[in-house]
């Protein structure tokens, strides 16, 4: 004889279930039909002395459970509702779905038709809902567009990863398996409560099986044991008649590759304007000064014979303002050997294809991590004006405030400064 007592749930939403979004995602959103129900069956339910729920007495009679359920009613007054069913003795055998599972009592059965952008499917699902606990077994038939060429374990990972972010639950076990010859997916999660309370643990099974994709699942609320009952339900799952495995995919016949041919550059491109590091000296207000500078590499593809007019390098919140035809503060443009901005100058030269600039900077005030750089090229090409901007920031800066508990925390940066440089200043 067992009392239990049982607490207000929530309703079950009417199409357990979540709408179409596309063909990618419908494998994902076929498997979210039950963690829906089961959702609902951890968020609901009273623990023993809770109150305001109904009292539940459940007694054996030779293979017929009875449950009698005391209702307190909202005048303070109480009734009985007496109800019996069949004691399994044998495993639930599914008569359409091919297996057998071993559920405590009868579960409820159900079909959901989905319409997918393959067609119409039909789900099937298997349900026993009992206080807080949750077991269950769907399966659906996946269309032949959807297993062509992919392997399970793909088609597990984007299940998955979908059901699970949509309820919010954390996958904490996941391993491979089998079912006989076919493929399968055995993992342990965590399940969170719809009404805020104790979360649950759940244990699924995924399997292919021919063209059918299975899910069986168990959910418990933590406190209610080591999970052993519901890894036994998992483990009952077995096939009614054997089904010949999928056959794997056919290779694809390696096509040839295109010979490479360079593609002719039509419109400028900034490839990229990095910090490279500050172990040179090259200027200073009467050359070398010293001290070490702010080495910038700035590297550009362009059509043929452009003609680099002006660059421009601006610092952020500073006064920093390197102008190759007006000057600045010192610095000096070099392309590989070649000094080709010592100070200031007209042009850049007439260049072609993959170009890069070594840029050599002396700021007034030291650069620290962070620092950003604006970086703008005035260009002429067959007589047209072209522009082309970026931004380069130097590696280092504040560290980064610690990150909460459940995220992992962001890389500390570093500032570099040379010794030496440290608070100094440098003034035209």
């Amino acid at each position: 004889m067992r009392r239990r007592r049982l607490g207000s749930c929530a309703r079950l939403p009417a199409a357990m279930g979540v709408e179409s979004t596309g063909g990618e995602d419908m494998l994902a959103r076929l498997l979210l039909v039950v963690p829906f129900a089961a959702a609902v069956a951890i968020g609901c339910g009273g623990g023993e002395g809770g109150g305001g729920g109904d009292e539940v007495l459940v007694q054996d009679f030779n293979g017929i459970t009875v449950e009698t359920r005391t209702v307190h009613n909202p005048d303070g007054t109480t009734s009985l509702v007496t109800t019996s069913r069949e004691t399994p003795k044998e495993p639930y055998t599914s008569p359409d779905g091919n297996y057998r599972v071993a559920f405590p009592t009868p579960p409820k059965v159900s079909e959901q038709k989905q319409a997918t952008p393959v067609g119409e499917q039909t789900l099937h699902n298997a349900v026993l809902v009992q206080g807080r606990k949750t077991w269950m077994v769907g399966w659906a038939a996946m269309p032949a567009e959807m297993l062509r060429g992919k392997p399970a374990d793909e088609m597990f990972d984007r299940a998955l990863d979908t059901s699970m972010n949509a309820q919010g639950w954390v996958v904490l076990q996941s391993n491979g398996t089998q079912i006989g010859p076919h493929p399968a997916r055995d993992v342990k999660f965590e399940a969170r409560s719809v009404d805020g309370g104790t979360p649950g643990l759940g244990w699924e099974r995924m399997a292919l099986i021919g063209d059918r994709l299975y899910q069986v699942m168990a959910i418990a609320p933590k406190e209610a044991g080591d999970g052993t009952s519901q890894s036994q339900f998992i483990h009952s799952f077995e096939l009614v008649s054997d089904v010949p495995p999928l056959a794997p995919p056919e290779p694809k016949p390696a096509e040839p590759k295109p010979e490479a041919t360079a593609a002719p550059i039509v419109d400028p491109t900034l490839v990229q304007a990095v910090w490279v590091d500050e172990a040179q000296d090259k200027v200073g207000e009467n050359g070398p000064d010293g001290r070490n500078d702010d080495h910038v590499r700035i590297d550009v593809k362009l059509p043929n014979d452009t003609r680099v007019d002006h660059l421009v390098l601006t610092r952020h919140n500073a006064e920093d303002r390197w102008d190759s035809r007006s000057g600045g503060p010192p610095f000096a443009v070099y392309r590989g050997e070649e000094l080709i901005v010592p100070g200031h100058a007209e042009t850049l030269g007439v260049l072609s294809g993959d170009v890069s600039f070594d840029a050599y900077l002396s700021p007034l005030t030291p650069m620290e991590g962070g620092a950003k750089l604006d970086v703008v090229l005035d260009l002429t090409i067959g007589g047209e004006p072209h522009t082309i901007r970026g931004t380069c920031t130097k590696p280092g800066g504040p560290v980064a405030a610690p990150a909460p508990a459940s995220a992992p925390a962001a890389p500390k940066g570093f500032s570099r400064i040379p010794p030496g440089r440290r608070g100094s200043a440098r003034r035209r």
